[in-house]
């Protein structure tokens, strides 16, 4: 019963957030506001079904109950990446601005659509399960590509919000989305937890959305700034993806996983708003960050191979040529690093502080 009432708890959450955002629409026309505020109206149903699952029991009044719940994760969940191309558009963000970056979004977002249609509405074969004290209905048997739109969203999302923070210093839509990304791969075991991520996405992206309406322009972080984030998050993903390839699904090393997907993501978007596409600089410059620039269908790749049991001994594969891959890049990372160490200048010696003079002024 506990586990229960913290999901009412959740959907309390979601609905405090839904009337806030439904004031700040209607008192001042933000349409921002409309995805945000229709996706927690339908966490508020989503988590008070789970929540008084237990109370009902299996059977008719339950199941029927639950249809809904999936058939408005189906289409609802993927507007998200119309929303976030619209954002980083307003932002400033250059790439969502473009041709290219509509047709990516609108490509997404029907596409995560109609897997999610394919899954969860035509093929959706509900069964009751129980977990932590709380009963709801799920999708049984679960679909291989039952996480694709939700990761494919989720993913773009954190890439908006990664142009947002750069361009305007606005750090609560990728900080939040990263929340998400991290709860959604804990969500298979623990789905409270992947509730309350959503909870925290939903309030960051509101809030998104209103600041967007009321912040003035603000500079976008200088290069040299996002030039170190773009380093130290790459040399911190580096060690967390050895572990999870040495030791995949082991306890707590799962939980690693999703960190350095998030770091990589971060280093990928950074690096090529830096350095461009196709990279500029000399040529070792050029053939770093172009390796870099080359993880990312490898990262891509084996995530997708691991949704399906047959793929996923070829999952492992591409996971270690991702491994050696990013080796690679950070060796030729650390000779930067130490010509950039060699190029500083010697830093002048602080000469010892005395006893200050004073001159009477009055002389």
């Amino acid at each position: 019963m506990m586990v229960s009432a913290l999901f009412g708890v959740v959907s309390a959450g979601h609905l405090a957030v839904a009337l806030w955002g439904a004031h700040r629409l209607r008192r001042n026309g933000n349409r921002l506001l409309i995805v945000p505020l229709l996706l927690c109206m339908a966490l508020v149903y989503d988590n008070a079904v789970i929540a008084v699952g237990a109370a009902l029991g299996p059977g008719a009044v339950l199941e029927v109950a639950s249809i809904p719940r999936f058939a408005v994760h189906a289409v609802l969940t993927p507007t998200l990446i119309l929303w976030a191309q619209t954002v980083a558009c307003r932002a400033g963000v250059r790439w969502a601005d473009s041709r290219a970056g509509t047709v990516i979004a609108w490509a997404l977002a029907l596409g995560s659509i109609a897997v999610a249609i394919v899954n969860d509405v035509v093929g959706l074969s509900l069964r009751p399960l129980w977990w932590a004290g709380t009963l709801r209905y799920a999708n049984i048997p679960v679909p291989d590509t039952e996480a694709l739109p939700v990761v494919i969203t989720g993913v773009f999302v954190l890439v908006a919000g990664i142009g947002v923070w750069q361009r305007r210093r606005w750090l609560p839509m990728m900080l939040t989305a990263a929340v998400m990304t991290f709860a959604a791969a804990v969500a298979p075991e623990s789905p409270l937890v992947g509730n309350m991520g959503e909870l925290v996405l939903a309030a960051g992206l509101m809030g998104t959305a209103h600041w967007l309406r009321r912040e003035p322009d603000t500079a976008a972080l200088p290069a040299t700034a996002v030039a170190k984030l773009t380093r130290r998050a790459g040399w911190i993903a580096f060690p967390a993806l050895v572990v999870t390839t040495l030791w995949p699904g082991v306890g707590v090393v799962a939980l690693v996983q999703p960190v350095y997907e998030i770091l990589l993501v971060v280093h990928a978007q950074l690096g090529i708003t830096t350095f461009g596409l196709p990279p500029k600089g000399n040529r070792l410059r050029r053939f770093h960050t172009g390796f870099g620039y080359a993880n990312i269908p490898l990262l891509a790749a084996g995530q997708l191979l691991g949704l399906f049991p047959p793929t996923r001994d070829l999952a492992a594969a591409v996971t270690w040529a991702l491994l050696i891959s990013i080796t690679v890049h950070i060796g030729i990372g650390v000779v930067f690093a130490l010509r950039r160490r060699a190029a500083r200048p010697a830093r002048r010696a602080v000469p010892s502080k005395g006893p200050r003079t004073y001159t009477n002024s009055s002389h």
